[in-house]
């Protein structure tokens, strides 16, 4: 009952590889339908804000919802300027 999303358009912001620089395991996480809902609904809406240009996207910024406390969290991201993907090589 917990999810995340942010906003990576790279080279503006950091890429995934910036904040998650190894692969995950490959084991399968049990998800509720309804927070895959709620989760999913909030990235068409980052997708509108983009495509729009109205809105404040989460560029740099990861937003984190507990469902089972019904609460909203916010962290900023940084490129990590030794990725392997986008740092400076």
């Amino acid at each position: 009952m917990s999810g995340q999303i942010t906003f990576i358009h790279t080279p503006e912001t950091p890429c995934l590889f910036c904040f998650i620089p190894k692969s995950t395991p490959s084991a399968v996480f049990p998800i509720v339908g309804a927070t895959a809902g709620v989760i999913g609904t909030l990235e068409a809406l980052e997708v509108l804000k983009y495509l729009t240009g109205k809105g404040t996207l989460l560029k740099s910024r990861m937003l984190f919802w507990d469902g089972e406390f019904m609460q909203f969290h916010e962290v900023p991201l940084q490129k990590d300027p030794h990725c392997n993907v986008c740092g400076k090589h």
